[in-house]
This record gives C-alpha cells, sequence and structure tokens, in this order.
C-alpha cells in the first residue's frame, strides 16, 4: 500500500484490521445516552507512555533499520501524542509516526485504498496530510498489542487564527450533519468572513469541507478534529494529519512490516 514512494519499505503480506466501527455495530457499553467514540479508540489502542508501547517500538525501530530507513536527530521523537511518537526521517519532506492509535491506521489505511482504487483522488482531499504507506507491526508479546507505522508529508504547526478557525468549523459539525459536511458551508464560510487576520479564510474552510465530504463518500467520518490535529503545508494550506477517532464503514487489509 503505497509501496511505490521511495521511502516506504516492502511488506511481508498483509492483515485485515478492524478500525472504529459504525455506531450501529459498536459494543453496547460504548452506546448510551451518547455515543463514545473516543473511549472506543482509547481502549482498543496502545498509549505512548507505557512499557508495552516502548516493547514494541523497540522491535520497530530495528526493522526499519534493516530495511535502510533510519531514524534523524538521533533518533528522538519530534512530536508525540496519547498513542503516537513522531520522527523525522533524514528526508526533509517526510515523517514517520508510530501510532499505538488502530482507529487511526486504519482510516489512513483506507484512505491509500480509495486512492488506488480510484474512488477518490488526492485532489478532492485537499485539507488531508498526504500519506504514503502504513504498515502493522505485530507484537511478539502475549501482552502487548501491535502498532503502526505510518509515513507522511511533514507539516508546521498553524499560525495565527488558524487554529481557532478549525475550532469555530468544528463546532458547527455535528451527530446528524457529520455524515453530510457540505450541509454547514453557508454557516462556517459566514464564521469564516469574521476571521479579518486570515486572507483566504473562505478558501481554507471550503477545502476542509471539501475534503470531509470526499471522506464521507468512501466511509470515513472524523470525531476529532481539531486545532492540535490540523497543521499546515508550506503555502500555509490546513492540513488534517491526526485521524485517531475516525469510522471506518468496514475493515481494511494493512500491510504488515
Amino acid at each position: 500500500m503505497g509501496s511505490s514512494f521511495r521511502m516506504c519499505p516492502p511488506d511481508r503480506g498483509s492483515t485485515v484490521v478492524e478500525g472504529l466501527p459504525h455506531r450501529d455495530r459498536l459494543p453496547p457499553r460504548y452506546v448510551g445516552r451518547q455515543v463514545n467514540r473516543l473511549r472506543y479508540a482509547d481502549e482498543t489502542g496502545t498509549r505512548e507512555a507505557n512499557n508495552r508501547y516502548q516493547s514494541v517500538l523497540n522491535d520497530v525501530v530495528r526493522q526499519l533499520s534493516g530495511l535502510g530507513i533510519c531514524l534523524a536527530n538521533n533518533g528522538r521523537p519530534i512530536g508525540t501524542g496519547r498513542f503516537a511518537r513522531v520522527y523525522a526521517l533524514h528526508d526533509p519532506d517526510v515523517v514517520l509516526k508510530v501510532s499505538g492509535d488502530r482507529t487511526e491506521a486504519v482510516a489512513w489505511a483506507r484512505v491509500l485504498e480509495a486512492v488506488e482504487d480510484d474512488e477518490t483522488r488526492w485532489s478532492l482531499l485537499p485539507a488531508l496530510g498526504h500519506v504514503h504507506c502504513v504498515y502493522q507491526v505485530k507484537a511478539h508479546r502475549k501482552q502487548d498489542r501491535d502498532l503502526y507505522v505510518i509515513i507522511m508529508d511533514r507539516y508546521a504547526r498553524l499560525q495565527g487564527s488558524n487554529g481557532r478557525l478549525v475550532e469555530a468549523v468544528d463546532g458547527l459539525l455535528t451527530e446528524r450533519n457529520m455524515y453530510r459536511p457540505g450541509e454547514v458551508r453557508a454557516a462556517a464560510e459566514a464564521t469564516a468572513r469574521r476571521y479579518k487576520s486570515i486572507p483566504n479564510a473562505t478558501a481554507q474552510v471550503d477545502r476542509y469541507l471539501l475534503t470531509l465530504t470526499h471522506l464521507a463518500k468512501i466511509g470515513l467520518f472524523c470525531w476529532d478534529i481539531h486545532c492540535d490535529n490540523v497543521m499546515q503545508d508550506k503555502r500555509g494550506d490546513w492540513k488534517i494529519t491526526d485521524l485517531g477517532v475516525t469510522e471506518v464503514d468496514a475493515p481494511v487489509l494493512i500491510p504488515v512490516l
């Protein structure tokens, strides 16, 4: 999956992985007065700050090194989250994310699958970070969980008021219209026009909603997008870089590193 990119190593086969299912297929304990998708993602992932993550991470680094992919910055991460560490590579335009969040890995793998099968195109996902490959690294100890390797383009943090505008637009997306993101376009554009310090605010919002709309068309619904999960490219265009709590309509085949 994505192996044509020069930084993507060959895989050793593939495995079917279940992501975050639609609310109708979530286990009953995650559905009560509200659907708790975040708790599902948390409980099926491996947090970055524990020994189980570190155990499998050591295998990740060793396997990548054997394939000629070495971490820059003396192997120190350039970013961390609840479930992931992000590393620089010697190619300055890409980064490597090692994630314990199964739901994120499946979402990115579904994007790659849809692009490769011509269900969508990157041009229809202008506000989505560009991912080149996704791999599973299987845990060897019974008590550990698998980790996932994601190689994607490198982006910078949002500048100025962009983060507040992302949060404002996200606040317009509800349980009802998340499945039809275009329904909030007029309200989102009106919100954007109030952000005078962002010269292209309306265009950013339109690209963002276009991306969510086409993700929905391939069965992906993003429930945890906020200013920490959106970055910007060299032109200042928004890029969603974290799909950690994203519904996926079916299991996905992921290559094994």
